[in-house]
């Protein structure tokens, strides 16, 4: 049983930072990856809190990302993290709704900024000039920042920032979001609560390594994959998401290269997955390590969990590994699990029975014997 000795975030970053032995390796491609301890993480987001804060960022200011690159967005989460700031992690505007919706998110802020890819706020700027907004395009060109791929050398002018535990440490809004999107206002006790029971729920321990290709503006990338193993002081890989898109195959090949223990995908990603794979690129594979699954975030078709468990089989993938979860924003991202090591079952529901009163057929039967 893991037990929580963390009030805030901060407290969890500064103490981990201490481990110069495990941490985050990025996997850019199949044979690109970038390792960084969590100490390099701490001292690297130190140094860009002290560039925020040079450029006139102050705290509980609220901050928008808009950062396509995995380990520039974990530098500058952990910078507003350490300086009290908001981050507000959102979809990156990849086509017309997701603009909209970062537009309409700055709209709700009291005092936002953005912090950017270049590639990112280029297209954001092209997009609101293509639709006559020329208020929110003046917003962009003055509280706006790109964010570079380097170190950042400077020294914190205020120093970081001691949080309370109820005070609010970020804003997420769910990737479900349409029309006037609602932000869920997560302190720093929600996440160190749901974190801790994360790691209970299933088992953690220092022999286990998270590996993901969520999003991390989307909860169970940010919270699930990224708080989780750095709260649980163990290693964790990060796959960018366009890259899975793009190599499925890869998602899989990395978790028998790392043995990597626990895994994550909504009930899309093993379709997709099972659309291209083929045995002559899973020679040698050996996916025994794996312990848990996490699949949520969508509605859980049974037959696609039992192709994805049949096909693996086949690489030593065990049948209990299918770990479903159910989670939303709402309550950080974690809320029901099922037990660890047992395979899933499928129970079937009538939908017209469902009401509050309402009796099955079967137990009005029971019921009249």
């Amino acid at each position: 049983m893991y037990t929580n000795q963390f009030q805030t975030l901060v407290d969890v970053i500064r103490d981990r930072g201490k481990i110069t032995d495990r941490g985050i390796r990025f996997i850019d491609a199949d044979k690109r990856e970038t390792f960084i301890s969590y100490h390099q993480l701490f001292t690297e987001a130190q140094g860009y809190l002290g560039y925020l804060q040079a450029i006139g960022i102050k705290p509980k200011q609220e901050i928008i990302f808009q950062i396509q690159e995995n380990k520039r967005f974990l530098v500058a989460f952990w910078a507003c993290i350490l300086g009290g700031m908001i981050p507000i992690p959102v979809s990156i505007g990849e086509d017309e709704e997701q603009n909209l919706k970062v537009c309409r998110i700055w709209n709700l802020l009291n005092n936002p900024f953005m912090i950017a890819s270049e590639n990112v706020l280029d297209k954001m700027k092209r997009f609101v000039l293509e639709h006559d907004m020329l208020d929110f395009h003046h917003q962009l060109e003055v509280r706006t920042d790109m964010i570079q791929d380097t170190i950042y050398h400077y020294e914190s002018i205020n120093n970081i920032v001691e949080p309370q535990s109820d005070d609010l440490a970020f804003i997420q809004f769910s990737s479900g979001s349409t029309g006037d999107p609602k932000g869920v206002m997560l302190t720093h006790r929600n996440l160190i609560y749901n974190t801790c029971a994360a790691i209970n729920g299933t088992q953690i321990s220092s022999n286990d390594s998270f590996l993901s290709w969520m999003p991390l503006t989307h909860d169970m990338g940010l919270i699930g994959f990224h708080l989780v193993p750095l709260v649980a002081g163990i290693h964790q890989y990060l796959l960018p998401t366009e890259l899975f898109i793009r190599k499925p195959i890869l998602w899989m090949k990395k978790v028998n290269e790392h043995k990597a223990t626990i895994l994550s995908s909504p009930n899309f990603g093993y379709k997709y997955f099972l659309n291209f794979f083929r045995e002559d690129k899973a020679e040698g594979w050996d996916l025994s390590s794996v312990r848990v699954i996490y699949n949520g975030a969508e509605p859980i078709l049974p037959e696609v969990c039992d192709e994805f468990l049949n096909v693996l089989s086949a690489y030593h993938l065990k049948k209990t590994a299918m770990f479903t979860v159910y989670g939303l924003a709402e309550a950080s991202v974690a809320v029901s699990f099922p037990k660890v090591d047992e395979e899933f079952t499928a129970v079937y529901v009538h939908r017209d029975h469902l009401n509050l009163g309402s009796v099955s057929s079967k137990s009005r039967n029971m019921l009249n014997m």
